[in-house]
């Protein structure tokens, strides 16, 4: 290290930076919005079912979307003077984090009604249909940080933000079309936000990397498919179920586990068979 500063450096970061800073608050700004709208205009039990609700799949959705972006976007800035191999490397990461995320979240808004009734008691059931929203929505969040990465990656932090905007343009609009119904429609607003913004980055996929629609929505349509059969067979677990809260809780998460293995060797899915050849070679590793 030597004592010398770079004001020509500086510049380039921070003309960089600050655009992907200005995105980050104004998501976190529509976000609390939201919260605090549905404070002031309905009940603090409307608030506390709708928090309560979001929490969880927000929780998993989190702890998956974060270690992804510290991963993805380092990954992408060394290969990123090939806008081909940048696109290549987003079609697995898409694939990957759909084919993970998707039954997360959609399970456990299969199981949230015996969740909710062994772990917060039956106070709280009221927060179930704000779990099935929310892992709705937080279907795709993750999705929208690969892409996020894969545009950082280029040093095209101006389409973050031109992006952003519009996409908390059209949450703002969801919301104010909204909040004069019911929190049920907000957090229904909230997931149509989730697809129209869904649109927008496959929009601006196309534009960037020649991530064509058609290839977009075969990457994703499936992994939520095989997520949303699951899904159905978990819940009628839980429904036709005589047995005790956690023994059939228990159930319905081995069940959703073997169906979703099952659906993924059927439809023969490339992501299970790459996860499962890494699995076996780590296992290998482990074993010599």
């Amino acid at each position: 290290p030597k004592l010398k500063f770079s004001f020509g450096r500086v510049k380039i970061l921070l003309s960089f930076g600050y655009k992907i800073l200005l995105t980050n608050l104004l998501f976190t700004c529509v976000d609390q919005l939201r919260t605090l709208i549905i404070g002031k205009k309905y009940s603090s039990e409307d608030l506390a079912y709708y928090s309560k609700g979001m929490q969880f799949p927000r929780l998993l959705s989190t702890n998956i979307s974060g270690p992804l972006s510290s991963v993805l976007f380092p990954a992408m800035s060394k290969i990123q003077n090939s806008i081909k191999d940048v696109k290549e490397f987003l079609r697995k990461s898409t694939q990957a984090i759909s084919y993970v995320v998707s039954p997360i979240v959609l399970g456990l808004a299969a199981i949230s009604y015996n969740a909710v009734l062994l772990i917060l008691t039956e106070k709280w059931l009221f927060c179930v249909p704000y779990i099935w929203y929310g892992a709705i929505y937080y279907l795709f969040p993750p999705i929208h940080s690969a892409n996020l990465e894969a545009v950082k990656a280029i040093g095209k932090s101006d389409q973050v933000f031109k992006y952003g905007l519009i996409k908390r343009g059209v949450s703002l609009l969801t919301l104010f079309s909204t909040l004069w119904i019911s929190v049920e429609a907000i957090a229904l607003g909230l997931i149509a936000s989730a697809i129209l913004a869904t649109l927008i980055n496959a929009y601006q996929n196309k534009k960037l990397f020649g991530y064509l629609y058609k290839e977009q929505f075969i990457d994703i349509i499936p992994n939520m498919g095989m997520a949303a059969i699951m899904c159905g067979i978990v819940y009628l677990i839980g429904l036709f179920s005589a047995l005790s809260v956690w023994i059939t809780l228990l159930l319905q998460i081995i069940g959703g586990f073997i169906t979703y293995l099952l659906l993924s060797a059927i439809t023969k899915n490339k992501t299970f068979y790459q996860l499962s050849k890494s699995i076996i070679k780590i296992s290998r590793k482990i074993k010599h």
